[in-house]
């Protein structure tokens, strides 16, 4: 995977999606003490309200034509299914999700408003994938991996290409991982435009299956993953993600759900804006950091913006020491 094929992809996608605000954050600055300049990449802005849509554009419109035909079905949480679903729409291709029992209410709501077929089914990942296996073989439909597909990642590292545009003194990248599909992509557009960016993985503390397999060189997988942060549960990252990772990610940062709703509640505070669990974790890895290990210009990524605001009260009230 190359500049020239992110480059590609940029233009395919660019008609149907937005090139997302970076817009400075002056007061982490003063938070952290740090003397450069730290900025937000708002993916909480995108349409549908998070980062996937890029990598949900990159795979549909690669599809034959007998394919959109067929149509598509895919696993999600709730974030890839929103964009999923758009994108379908977007494009006239037939979707259907699966999302487990224990998805967000919110989530699946506006899923259903995209205009997708939603089948509510499982409790975790495993479950789900045995059912999109079920629905490809009885209807012949075309599956999609929310990260683990290289049409994906390469939607997803339109990012670093768009980050490296809004500014090119950008010297530390700040980004969550789950299946690997954002972060795999970003830092491999990120290091191929500029190899000395460092690029600081965040994963919660309990579901840190990147983190293990980076010190261990091998591609864990790790029994369950509790955490708010419903986005970054998956228990492994992806086939085609891991090589990606593993040459392009230079740390992970660890952090816990009080961290979470601590970056949730200042993010709030000092923009208005209420940030998802998921979308939260790199600035809550940018508060706990050195800043001895930073370097240059710092973007922390707001990968998504998409929580029922009940539920971002009841989180940030559990918040302790804040």
């Amino acid at each position: 995977m190359d500049l020239d094929q992110f480059k590609e992809t940029r233009q395919l996608i660019h008609p149907f999606c937005d090139v997302t605000e970076l817009r400075r954050a002056e007061f982490l600055e003063g938070q952290i003490g740090y003397s450069g300049r730290i900025f937000f990449k708002c993916d909480h802005l995108q349409r549908t309200g998070s980062f996937k849509l890029r990598g949900a554009l990159s795979f549909l419109l690669r599809l034959s034509d007998s394919e959109k035909r067929r149509g598509v079905v895919t696993r999600s949480s709730g974030n890839y299914a929103q964009a999923f679903a758009y994108a379908g729409s977007l494009l006239g291709i037939p979707t259907q999700i699966v999302m487990a029992e224990n998805a967000s209410p919110y989530k699946v709501q506006r899923t259903r408003d995209y205009g997708a077929e939603v089948i509510i089914w499982g409790t975790d990942f495993i479950q789900g994938d045995q059912k999109v296996a079920e629905l490809t073989e009885s209807e012949g439909r075309v599956i999609s991996s929310s990260y683990d597909h290289p049409a994906v990642i390469c939607g997803h590292g339109v990012l670093g290409l768009e980050m490296m545009d809004q500014l090119p003194t950008l010297g530390t990248f700040f980004g969550p991982v789950s299946g690997g599909g954002l972060l795999s992509g970003v830092s491999t557009a990120l290091k191929a435009s500029s190899p000395a960016v460092r690029v600081v993985g965040v994963e919660p503390v309990e579901a840190d299956d990147f983190a293990q397999s980076l010190r261990r060189g091998e591609r864990l997988s790790i029994h369950s993953a509790n955490t708010i942060a419903d986005g970054l549960r998956v228990l492994q990252v992806g086939i085609h993600n891991w090589p990606l990772l593993k040459r392009n990610v230079d740390d992970v940062a660890l952090v816990s759900d009080n961290d979470i709703r601590q970056a949730m509640a200042l993010i709030r505070e000092r923009t208005g804006w209420m940030i998802e669990p998921s979308g939260a974790a790199s600035v809550a890895a940018l508060l706990k950091s050195d800043v001895k290990t930073l370097q240059g210009d710092v973007v922390c990524i707001l990968s998504g913006g998409n929580i029922d605001p009940k539920v971002f009260e009841e989180e940030v009230n559990q918040l302790t020491n804040f």
